[in-house]
């Protein structure tokens, strides 16, 4: 019988490694647990799974958890460390979860010949005749 929690682990790999394709630099690569959280919510799942199946693919080792140390000075002027937790899917996480799409080599395209009124050798007479302009035309239109 297929563990339920399966489902959102793939979900949650999915996503990191379309995150981990898109990324320009390595450190855009990850994603904060909220941000990974509300990517899923159209999908049905809440924080609290989230985070759970998270926390077990960290443990598998498939994503990795970058903790970043930041210092700031508050308004008092006291200064602060706070640490901001990022997820990225990890190398093992792709090679295990994520299946390799396979790329469809497609030879030369053809395409059949469709003839239109402009390749046409002998194109059909004009059923509309062209208008004659009357006097007071003649002063706006250069013939």
């Amino acid at each position: 019988m297929p563990n339920p929690h399966d489902i959102a682990r793939d979900f949650i790999l999915r996503h990191l490694y379309l995150i981990h394709e898109r990324a320009r630099i390595p450190k855009t690569a990850g994603l904060k647990i909220t941000d990974l959280a509300r990517a899923l919510k159209p999908k049905g799942f809440k924080l609290q799974e989230v985070a759970s199946n998270l926390d077990y693919l960290v443990q598998k080792g498939w994503v990795r958890e970058v903790v970043e140390t930041r210092t700031f000075t508050t308004p008092r002027g006291t200064t602060q460390q706070a640490e901001k937790r990022s997820y990225k899917i990890s190398d093992s996480g792709i090679d295990r979860r994520v299946p390799r799409v396979p790329v469809l080599h497609l030879g030369l395209l053809t395409f059949p010949r469709i003839p239109t009124a402009h390749s046409h050798p002998n194109p059909p007479a004009n059923p509309i005749p062209r208008p004659t302009c009357t006097p007071l035309c003649q002063i706006a239109h250069i013939h």
